[in-house]
Parts: structure tokens; C-alpha cells; sequence
């Protein structure tokens, strides 16, 4: 690939930064720079010797120095070609082929880089200070940087550049302390978490690690960042683990961290937030639960209608698509809904579902046909219903909860005889409670069956967690709990309340 270098997005020609004839000059005319990124060991260097001897010259026609003027006078910068022109020295030539341009710093840097590349022996942390000084100046991506300096991995850049700056920021006064060399900077780039990457600089710094400490350190972070993207579901649930083993990381090896992580992954498994289908997410789960208690769709949405007001906000009767259903279709979601969701209720669980007066029966009959023993309906009675608008009906008042229970045995709490009824009455949720999903259930409605119907310690499984209220209500009764929910809004919406319980309890 002579005179060409492929990038992720163009081409860069050599010959657009040095264009020049070959000469033959004095070895001493030459002097080297300061910036060469090309890395040689020992070995490769005595082979080079003996390429230069055995070919007899020849080597050298076909590969001249790159060089330019600079400010040492009679003097010729070596671009590209150090350690030729070095071999040369010790073999005795006094000659050797050269090319001599006016290129300035940053175009000589960039061809300096592109030779390197095409060797592949780098010297990363000159590579480094020189990407980042070129980075800091032009203002220009990562991708843009690569395609500059004719790199085809972007991603190293993206590695490179942040470890460099992350040693000027710890050693303010200098680049890096003495004993940090271009090999343990490129120990570090291997390591691909920016998390873990961070931590490994702070720490190999701190205890003056060798490149292979800081290699098999890498390792191993590289096969906990990639066992925590197997094992947890988000973002949240890896930075609440990593909270938990950060005073192991540099202690063990994968062994025994891997336990830790399993660990407190079985602990926040007791709580969590999973954004998915259910009817995808539920046959995952490994564990059983001691309640199911959900809100699905009603499937009561009227499509397009809207009651208007001249002196209040408008009401939508339209739910969303996730309400639309014909009747046929609806009772085969509730048939594969409760046929999933049973699989995974623990013998003598309580099993509950709220839905409307028009599909109660429906309901009853599939947890009867699917093996369950319903116990009852109970009601919900909405002290505060949205007023009848058009004043020819009765307000709806009352939503209904279907239970029944996997087994002969259950769990039933006797809370007195005022706590005995099969209904309940609050207001629908207002104020600070109030939130933007349309049919949300009171926290006051899930804690009152969840005190009635569990016992501490359960774990409560809600596939359709809308809000978020069953696992609101479930963190302050002492339940475990899983919530799925399908929407990304509502997601975000139920991070927001948790996060804002958070907030409130630490004040």
C-alpha cells in the first residue's frame, strides 16, 4: 500500500504532505526531532543493520530519509527515518539518500505518523502528547483527528488522548511522573472501560505499577466490564454493583470479585427496574414470586374522542395504542399475560389485576381455566371521579381488582374489621403524587392490599409498571419487588419518582 494510507473516513495521500526528489548528503547534516512516534526495540534495530549491509545500499535508495529545514543552521530535521539514519552512524556510512521538504511542523508530524502507523511500532505516549497538542488546537473530533494523521481506528484515539490528559490533570507540573513510559500507557489503552481506565491510572501512579501489573490489571477489569454487560439490565444497576466491590477491584483476581458481583447482583435483583416487553422479559426471570399485583391496559380507550371544556383542560378518553385492542384480541393478551405471569407465582401467591367492571368475568374465567382459585373482586371506590359531563349518566367511580391465588392456602393479614371490607376509598392520585402517567393507581390503594396480602421480605412482580407505584409502595412496606415496564417514557418517569425518594429521604 506504498504512498497511501486508508482511513475510517477518506484517503490521505503522502505525497499531498511531502513531495520532494531524492539527494545523497553528509551523515552529520542530519539531526533528529523530538516528536518521533516510531518505537524500535534492540533486536529490530540490529536487523535493520544488517538489512542496510547485506543490500548494499539498495535499502536505502528505496527508503531515503524524510527531512526539512529547522532552525539549527547547516542542520537537516529527520522526519521520518531515525533509526536508519542511527544504523547508519554505527556501520560508518557518511552518506545516505534523502528527501528534504518545507513542510511545516504539524504536516511533518502528520507524515512522521503515518510511516509509524505502516511499521506498526508505536511509541503511544509520544503519540499521545502529540495528538492531544493538535487536538486542543483545532478543536476538531476524534474522528476528524484519525482521518488528519491517517489512523484507521478512531477508537484508539479515543483511548489515547483521554489517558494523556487524565496523567497531565493528576501531575499538574508535568506530563507524567519519570517512571511512567510509553509501555505502561499502552497497558492502559487496552483497558476499555473509561470507568475502570481512570481507576487503573490513579492506581498504577499510586503504587508505581510495572507495565505487566498494569496489563494483567486490565485483564481483569476488561473481564468484569464485560461480565457486568451480561449480567445486569442497565446502567444503574452496573454503577450500584461497582459501588459495592471498588475496595476489591485491585485486590483479587476475577475469581473471587465474580462472587462479590453476584452477590449484591442478588441483593439489587430483590429491587428492580427492567425497560422491556414483558411477555419477553417474564420468562427470564429466574426467580418465583409471592405476588403478582398489575394494571394492564383496559382496553377502553375511545379512539380520537375528547371532551372539551370552555373553563377547564380538556379531557382525552384515548389512552395510547397500548389500550387499543378489538375484544377478541384482548382476551388472548389477558389469556397469555396471566398463562406467562402464573409461571412464575409462587405455590399459594396471590394473583391481582386491576381492570374495569367489563372485563372482570372475562378475567375470572381464564384464572379459572389456568388452575388458579379465585378469591375475589374487590373495588376501589374514587372519592373524587371526574365529574359527568354531559349529566345523562352516572359518574364511573369504581375500578375493580381481580384476586385469586395459586393454591388453597394464602396469605391473609387480619387487620380488623373496618380493614375487612373488600373495597377501599381514596381520592385519585393529585398533587405532588400526581404524575403524567393517565392511569395511575394511588400508592395509598397498592399499600393497602400489598399490608393485606404479603408479608415482609415477599417479593412482588408488576409487568406493567406504568408509573411505578407498586415498587414506591413496595421500598417503604419492606417488599422486594420487580417492575417491567415497556415504555421508555415511563421508565424515565418511574427513575424520576425514585430518584426524588432518594433525594427526600437523604434530607
Amino acid at each position: 500500500m506504498e504512498g497511501m494510507i486508508l482511513t475510517e473516513s477518506k484517503q490521505m495521500k503522502i505525497t499531498d504532505l511531502y513531495d520532494s526528489k531524492v539527494q545523497l548528503g553528509p551523515i552529520d547534516m542530519f539531526i533528529p526531532n523530538s516528536w518521533n512516534t516510531n518505537e524500535m526495540t534492540q533486536e529490530e534495530f540490529e536487523k535493520l543493520k544488517e538489512s542496510i549491509k547485506i543490500t548494499e545500499g539498495k535499502y536505502l535508495r528505496e527508503n531515503p530519509l524524510k527531512v526539512r529545514e529547522n532552525s539549527v543552521p547547516e542542520k537537516l530535521e529527520i522526519i521520518d527515518g531515525e533509526h536508519r539514519w542511527k544504523a547508519c552512524k554505527e556501520l560508518g556510512i557518511k552518506k545516505i539518500p534523502f528527501e528534504k521538504s518545507d513542510i511545516d511542523t504539524e504536516k511533518a508530524q502528520k507524515l512522521n505518523v503515518i510511516y509509524s502507523m505502516n511499521r506498526g511500532q508505536i511509541n503511544y505516549f509520544k503519540l499521545s502528547k502529540l495528538l492531544n497538542e493538535y487536538y486542543n488546537t483545532h478543536k476538531i473530533t476524534y474522528n476528524d483527528l484519525a482521518s488528519e494523521f491517517g489512523i484507521n481506528s478512531e477508537s484508539r484515539i479515543k483511548m489515547i488522548i483521554p489517558i494523556y490528559q487524565r496523567l497531565n490533570n493528576f501531575y499538574e507540573e508535568s506530563p507524567a511522573p519519570d517512571f511512567f513510559t510509553n509501555s505502561h500507557l499502552e497497558e492502559l489503552a487496552n483497558c476499555r472501560s473509561e470507568y475502570f481506565r481512570e481507576k487503573l491510572i490513579d492506581k498504577s501512579i499510586e503504587n508505581k505499577w510495572n507495565s505487566k501489573t498494569i496489563r494483567t490489571q486490565a485483564t481483569k477489569l476488561n473481564q468484569i466490564s464485560d461480565y457486568l454487560e451480561i449480567l445486569t439490565q442497565n446502567e444503574s444497576e452496573r454503577i450500584s454493583i461497582l459501588e459495592n466491590i471498588e475496595d476489591v477491584l485491585f485486590e483479587f483476581d476475577f475469581g473471587p470479585i465474580k462472587n462479590k458481583i453476584d452477590l449484591f447482583f442478588k441483593e439489587i435483583s430483590k429491587q428492580k427496574i427492567i425497560h422491556g416487553d414483558c411477555f419477553e422479559i417474564i420468562p427470564t426471570l429466574e426467580q418465583e414470586f409471592d405476588c403478582i399485583l398489575t394494571d394492564p391496559p383496559y382496553n377502553i380507550t375511545i379512539d380520537g374522542t375528547e371532551i372539551i371544556f370552555d373553563d377547564r383542560k380538556n379531557i382525552s378518553t384515548e389512552f395510547g395504542e397500548w389500550d387499543e385492542y378489538s375484544h377478541e384480541d384482548f382476551i388472548k393478551f389477558l389469556r397469555e399475560f396471566i398463562t406467562k405471569a402464573n409461571s412464575k407465582l409462587k405455590a399459594n401467591g396471590s394473583f391481582f389485576i386491576f381492570t374495569s367492571d367489563r372485563y372482570v368475568s372475562y378475567i375470572r374465567t381464564l384464572f379459572i381455566e389456568l388452575g388458579l382459585k379465585y378469591r375475589s373482586t374487590i373495588y376501589w371506590h374514587k372519592t373524587n371521579p371526574t365529574n359527568s359531563v354531559r349529566k345523562n349518566t352516572d359518574v364511573s367511580s369504581v375500578e375493580v381488582i381481580a384476586y385469586a391465588t395459586k393454591g388453597d392456602t394464602r396469605t391473609y393479614n387480619w387487620l380488623g374489621q373496618n380493614k375487612a371490607h373488600n373495597f377501599i376509598e381514596t381520592s385519585i392520585c393529585m398533587g405532588k403524587e400526581r404524575t403524567t402517567h393517565p392511569t395511575q393507581k394511588p400508592i395509598e390503594v397498592i399499600k393497602w392490599l400489598i399490608e393485606k396480602y404479603t408479608n415482609p421480605g415477599d417479593f412482588i412482580l408488576d409487568p406493567f409498571a406504568g408509573s411505578g407505584s407498586t415498587g414506591i409502595a413496595c421500598k417503604d412496606m419492606g417488599r422486594n419487588f420487580i417492575l417491567i415496564e415497556k415504555e421508555r417514557k415511563f421508565i424515565e418517569l418511574i427513575d424520576m419518582r425514585f430518584k426524588t425518594l432518594e433525594d427526600e429521604f437523604d434530607d
